[in-house]
């Protein structure tokens, strides 16, 4: 069974014309900062939580979004590039980590120069999901992807339903977000597709949506006025 993404952490410092890497530890479990090993620690938290990493890690690089809300950052064009990557042996000290590309960056297939978000393993760590926008004013699409880098394919497109948005037309597009796998092979993740608005800023209301693995059936689970946010499966 598949363990969970529970710590993000932001690894160095932005170096100019170098993109931020967000790291998402997987099957680590929960990565407290105390104690290590039953003992109260006297390492930095840096190296606390290197010794609590005992799999790959599945991370992104991208630009760093500036705005005033998190909960329209699908918006914001950071600018684009970057791409999706795995360490897959962290046994090692971490001056010797090798990083791989899955798809953007150095991998030599791209879906072009967008942005890439929210990569989610499947419960058997074969295929990931993730979410691309390929222009400021475009529309993020949720993505599959194998693993070692084959069997890429678009999964699901809210184009069609740009046409149902009255909002601000600077918040431009319509936005797939945060997918998640569940048990029962089907996807949940976020949408702005139903068209609603936040109040105080006229932009898009991302709420719960499922669809089946191939992308079919897609309808809202939840009603909202405001944003929901990074749907999960509890243990």
């Amino acid at each position: 069974m598949k363990r969970f993404v529970l710590h993000r952490h932001l690894l160095g410092r932005t170096l100019p014309g170098r993109l931020p890497t967000l790291l998402l530890t997987l099957a680590c479990g929960l990565l407290p900062l105390w104690p290590v090993n039953g003992r109260a620690s006297t390492l930095g938290p840096e190296k606390q939580l290197l010794a609590k990493i005992d799999a790959p890690l599945l991370f992104l690089k991208r630009h760093s979004y500036r705005g005033i809300h998190i909960y329209d950052t699908f918006y914001k064009w950071p600018p684009g590039g970057g791409g999706i990557y795995i360490i897959d042996d962290t046994s090692s000290d971490p001056s010797e980590w090798k990083e791989r590309c899955i798809i953007g960056g150095l991998s030599g297939h791209a879906l072009g120069n967008g942005v890439y978000t929210h990569p989610e393993i499947s419960w058997d760590a074969q295929k990931l999901l993730f979410c691309y926008k390929d222009k400021p004013d475009g529309n993020t699409c949720i993505y599959e992807i194998s693993i070692d880098g084959t069997g890429l394919r678009k999964v699901s497109d809210p184009a069609g339903a740009a046409a149902d948005f009255n909002g601000t037309k600077s918040r431009a597009g319509m936005h797939d977000i945060s997918p998640a796998c569940l048990p029962d092979g089907r996807i949940v993740f976020l949408s702005t597709r139903a068209a609603g608005l936040v109040p105080c800023n006229n932009s898009g209301v991302t709420i719960l949506h499922v669809m089946n693995a191939d992308g079919s059936d897609i309808h809202a689970i939840s009603v909202n006025s405001e944003n929901e946010f990074d749907p999960n499966i509890l243990p």
